[in-house]
């Protein structure tokens, strides 16, 4: 999850980190500079495509990056 630190959704994305901490599920929450606006999503994007495996050709399995583990 990502959430620029002047977005307007801040909170909610905020409370939902502390949510999935508190059941212990597995997630990364990162800050960065930006609010909700397509300069913010550019960067984000590009590095969750950057950590999906997707030159791996096992479509419908597990990359290991993602899971409910």
């Amino acid at each position: 999850m990502a959430c620029g630190r002047d977005d307007f959704l801040l909170d909610r994305n905020t409370a939902f980190d502390e949510l999935l901490t508190k059941h212990k599920i597995k997630h990364e929450f990162v800050l960065g500079e930006g609010a909700h606006e397509w300069d913010f999503w550019n960067t984000y994007i590009k590095k969750a495509l950057d950590w999906l495996p997707l030159e791996n050709g096992t479509s419908g399995r597990s990359s290991g990056n993602v899971g409910l583990e």
